[in-house]
């Protein structure tokens, strides 16, 4: 049986790995060059090759196989004068197929009884001559061959582009046909009538005869002329209900058994439904469903929530439990008065619920959810969340707010207030505790209560971080900075800097009214800073600075806040990485190479940098990044791989071998 494409890209080079995706690997036992053999599971091949001559290079006494990890070897049986790569329709892949006067080459090993004059690539891995088939793959040993198809008809033989939107044999699946045949990955199905074949979905197949999976297998039973795909991951035919199971490589599926493919239908996904179960299937079309005890005669959608006659039901987990919801009951909930409220609450006669926990204290009567809009600018939510009140409690999530008063609740920023108190939202994000609600921020005045983003607020008399006072700051100077490049949330006064709420105990003397944050690097009218020392937790001066013309250089390689990533700078005589001055750069030319990643490339009119370094013979006019590989650049002499050379270009290889 064949091996996973995954083990050839650790084994080949680099740049042949990049098409490796779209071809075949054969067994070991048995390799004779005039039949193929069954293939294994089918992989995606390549859509885009950045650079087409990146296989071969010609020069004019030797054709070389390029191996960007053991560098270029000749193909000694190869004549450079008639030597050509070959592509395949619309350049679907890089040309791993080349042929001269005397042979023809598949990734530069010979293939045999072949053509050459005759030969033509359709699409990687299918290609032909005028007597025969040929599937490209590679064996155990890791040889490279290229194969014939018996029984395929070269004349009739095609490529089918079944998925939609496809233009490329491997886009989703190499199927091909002859006027007799199917081919899977350039194997024979028996089977399978190619004049009938159509696509269902991406795990299914079907003829007029039979329906497929998307390995080309049977699927007993099913039944082709009834077959219809309910979603991306249900079908069913008059016989079953089929779901899909998302793998990484392949789809799986399983039938349920006990489906009614008459009735089955969604009520939302994933809930779904029959005239004799209710069915929870849960995240991404898991096969391990589960048949609820629910009552499908009397079970609807209650917004958000599930009823039958005899329970109430929700959905829970998601995002936050590993991405899976499940189906669970509402503890003793009465469905002939359950009600859905705002958000997250729900209510019956007798009980207020918040998700599938009972909300102790709360009067269902006079209990409603509260939305108050107005957090700060920076929040992405436009209200407070999960906020109710009855006519004796204020509640967030299933908890009560102790020390406010229901009646006149608003918002301050991130901030809730009755008008007599103030409270904080001390949910933690990173271990979401339901436990932990909002908490009254002590001796805060409401009436002169200001939320300054990042976690801090201020009074006529006080300021606070994340509710909590901090007693050496003046709220008459007080205000918040950006965040750091590192995340951390500063502000100052007349006096001092904090770092998320904490005093900085500062080295130098820093002019607080004229200092600003600018990322991993901050300024005042004196003197620019860079974060350094333990931790990269302290500003330090950087040293020969202008503060007038420094000027942070934006991050190309992130869109969320270039100028908060930059980890550039430069003034009007110095360019600098963190805080080391990149020696002999010019400002005035000098560039951020955008890349997939890292920023690590930078160049200026005469030379380029690699975090910083010059790299020495680094040609600066023709030099860039590789925009898929942030450790990767070139110019037009050589490839480069974290700063160093990795080879020539094929250009220089050609130019130095006359």
């Amino acid at each position: 049986m064949f091996l996973g494409v995954g083990i050839a890209l650790v084994l080949l080079a680099i740049v042949i790995a990049a098409v490796l995706s779209a071809i075949r690997f054969f067994p070991a036992s048995g390799r004779d060059h005039s039949s193929s053999s069954a293939l294994a599971t089918t992989t995606e091949s390549l859509l885009a090759q950045e650079d087409t001559k990146s296989i071969y290079t010609i020069t004019a006494n030797h054709v070389y196989l390029n191996d960007a990890s053991k560098g270029p070897s000749i193909i000694p049986e190869a004549d450079p004068k008639t030597f050509e790569a070959l592509s395949g329709k619309a350049n679907c892949a890089a040309p791993a197929y080349a042929r001269d006067k005397d042979h023809v080459y598949f990734f530069g090993a010979i293939v045999d009884n072949v053509d050459p004059a005759t030969f033509t690539v359709l699409e990687l891995p299918y290609a032909k001559d005028a007597q025969h088939v040929f599937v490209g793959g590679f064996n155990v040993d890791e040889t490279v061959q290229s194969m014939i198809i018996p029984d395929a008809d070269p004349n009739t033989f095609r490529v089918l582009h079944i998925a939609p939107s496809t233009t490329c044999a491997g886009d989703e699946f190499e199927f091909a046909r002859d006027a007799s045949h199917m081919f899977i990955s350039g194997n024979m199905n028996p089977v399978m009538d190619p004049n009938s074949f159509t696509y269902l979905s991406s795990s299914f197949f079907a003829d007029r005869n039979h329906v497929y999976d998307n390995r080309g297998n049977l699927i007993p039973d099913a039944d082709p002329k009834s077959f219809v795909l309910l979603s991306e991951g249900l079908s069913k035919d008059k016989n079953h209900v089929y779901i899909h199971e998302q793998g990484f490589e392949l789809d799986d599926y399983v039938v349920i058994k006990e489906a009614d493919t008459v009735t089955f239908r969604e009520i939302k996904d994933p809930i779904f439904i029959d005239k004799n179960h209710v069915y929870d299937i849960p995240g991404f079309y898991d096969p391990n469903f589960s048949i609820t005890s629910a009552d499908p005669a009397t079970f609807s959608d209650a917004g958000g929530f599930y009823h039958d006659k005899n329970h109430v039901y929700e959905l829970v987990g998601g995002y936050g439990e590993g991405g899976v919801q499940y189906f669970k009951k509402l503890p003793d909930a009465d469905p002939a008065t359950f009600t859905s409220l705002d958000g997250r609450y729900s209510k019956d006669a007798t009980r207020v619920y918040f998700d599938d926990r009972i909300v102790a204290s709360a009067d269902p009567k006079t209990f409603a959810p509260v939305r108050l809009a107005a957090p700060h600018p920076t929040d992405t939510d436009p209200y407070l969340p999960n906020i109710a009140e009855d006519e004796h409690h204020v509640f967030n999530r299933d908890a009560v707010i102790s020390g406010l008063v229901p009646g006149d609740l608003r918002a301050i920023g991130s901030y809730l207030t009755d008008g007599v108190s103030v409270a904080y939202d001390d949910f933690d994000q990173a271990t979401y505790d339901p436990s932990v609600v909002f908490k009254l921020v002590a001796g805060a005045d409401p009436k002169t209560f200001v939320d300054m983003g990042g976690g801090y607020a201020k009074d006529t008399s006080h300021v606070y971080f994340q509710g909590n006072l901090i007693g050496a700051a003046d709220p008459a100077s007080f205000s918040s900075l950006n965040s750091s490049g590192s995340g951390t949330r500063y502000a100052k006064d007349k006096r001092s800097l904090f770092a998320d709420g904490r005093k900085v105990e500062q080295n130098g003397n820093i002019d607080f009214a004229s200092f600003v944050i600018l990322g991993y690097f901050a300024k005042d009218k004196n003197t620019v800073y860079y974060l350094g020392g333990e931790g990269g937790s302290t500003w330090l001066p950087l040293v020969g600075a202008n503060p007038t013309t420094f000027e942070v250089i934006p991050s190309p390689s992130t869109t969320e806040d270039p100028l908060a990533a930059g980890q550039y700078a430069k003034d009007a005589q110095h360019v600098y990485l963190n805080g080391d001055e990149i020696h002999y750069a010019d400002p005035a030319s000098f560039q951020v190479l955008k890349s997939a990643y890292g920023d690590y490339y930078s160049k200026d009119a005469t030379r380029a940098y690699y975090k910083g370094r010059e790299i020495v013979g680094a040609d600066a006019s023709s030099f860039i990044a590789d925009s898929k590989n942030g450790t990767r650049a070139r110019d037009k002499n050589y490839l480069y791989s974290d700063g160093k050379v990795e080879r020539l270009t094929d250009e220089q290889i050609v130019s130095r071998n006359p």
